[in-house]
């Protein structure tokens, strides 16, 4: 997959979200399946979180504080089956920033995704891509990637979370 492919895909999934929340009551947002479980708004802070901070990544590594390295596939790769699969996945303990916070309405959370999305378009801006698989990320699971497989591993994290999502709306609509 090119970069502009992966940067659809994201948005699609991302605003098939958003849009299918806009239609749910307050009371279907905030419903919780189980007492440990998030709410619809807590999966969709979740999911700007993880945007959030891939780009806070790349950046990092774009201002030189982590070595420019190429990525590595095996571990990536086995971090894409698992997100293609329905397992269910704990946020990695070493980021504990990505552990949802219950935003107040929707539309709050949503203007901060979407600014996370503007923001890794600004971010990816600054990437030399003639070596394509310069690695510009690095997550604790799937290793070193490039900006198209960073951009990847969120689509792929947002369908993943599709399970949750579906689940939800049954429960909660």
């Amino acid at each position: 997959m090119d970069l502009h492919a992966a940067f659809l895909a994201l948005v699609r999934e991302r605003e098939t979200i958003l849009n299918e929340a806009s239609t749910w009551t307050s009371e279907a947002l905030c419903y919780r399946g189980a007492k440990d479980s998030w709410c619809a708004l807590e999966l969709i802070d979740h999911l700007s979180r993880a945007e959030k901070l891939t780009t806070v990544r790349i950046h990092e590594t774009l201002r030189g504080n982590f070595p420019h390295r190429r990525e590595g596939r095996l571990r990536r790769a086995l971090l894409f089956s698992i997100l293609q699969s329905s397992l269910r996945v704990s946020v990695p303990k070493q980021l504990p920033e990505l552990i949802p916070q219950i935003p107040s309405t929707l539309q709050i959370v949503a203007d901060d995704w979407r600014r996370a999305h503007s923001d890794l378009i600004l971010t990816s801006k600054q990437v030399d891509l003639q070596d394509h698989r310069l690695a510009v990320f690095r997550h604790p699971v799937g290793g070193r990637m490039s900006l198209t497989s960073a951009i990847t591993f969120l689509t792929l994290h947002l369908r993943h979370h599709r399970h949750q999502w579906n689940r939800l709306r049954i429960a909660a609509t």
